[in-house]
């Protein structure tokens, strides 16, 4: 909220980063105007990336690692865990210091609110059990909130974007599939394809360090 890195510039959680997302997909464009973009993004990035896509009907598919549900849960998360008192006075004080360091308000940077847009566009949510940074249970809410195809894969005992690394193998054989089967080309009509065997309404099984939008080319 409103805190500086090295470099200087103000970090919005989610806000003002939505900027560097549509720089990075208006690039893909560009550089090749014929792909079918599928999005994978972690954290902070995956819901920006949810917020994102939701408005821009040419991303085909989503992956969405570790993502809070709303700029306010993922604060009354932390406080509630660090400080163990309620959160509502300091969701407050938040709020107000928020507006007035860096121009907007909790309510504007919500992934759930908007993440019904993504359908039909199929979408991979991965949260882990044991996040210590965004609530656990953000992952079931946006997962109710989504529309068809939607797939849910809890690991349990996974930290903040920790499934990469207690799941290696399951991880990126989910990630090849997730992407072959959504970015590649069909003959048929897409509305006459079968369901997808991958496509149960949950799944549950006993970071990276950046995001990026990955492409097929046709």
């Amino acid at each position: 909220m409103g805190m500086e890195p090295a470099g200087g510039v103000p970090v919005t959680l989610g806000y003002r980063e939505q900027a560097d997302f549509l720089g990075a997909l208006a690039y893909v464009q560009k550089r090749a105007p014929q792909t079918r973009i599928g999005v994978m993004a972690y954290s902070m990035g995956a819901a920006i990336a949810i917020l994102c896509s939701a408005e821009h009907p040419e991303i085909a598919a989503v992956v969405s690692d570790s993502a809070f549900a709303t700029h306010s849960s993922v604060m009354r998360y932390n406080v509630q865990r660090t400080l163990c008192l309620p959160a509502t006075p300091f969701l407050w004080l938040g709020d107000w210091l928020l507006h007035l360091r860096a121009g907007y308000r909790f309510h504007q940077v919500e992934p759930l609110r908007v993440i019904a847009r993504l359908a039909p566009r199929p979408l991979l949510l991965i949260h882990g059990g044991r996040d210590r940074l965004v609530d656990p249970y953000d992952a079931f809410r946006l997962y109710t909130a989504a529309g068809e195809p939607k797939t849910l894969w809890m690991v349990p005992h996974a930290d903040h974007c920790g499934a990469y690394f207690e799941r290696r193998e399951e991880y990126i054989t989910r990630m090849v599939t997730f992407f072959q089967t959504h970015l590649t080309i069909s003959n048929e009509p897409q509305l006459d394809r079968p369901e997808h065997s991958w496509g149960e309404k949950m799944i549950v099984s006993s970071s990276p360090a950046q995001d990026h939008v990955s492409h097929h080319t046709r």
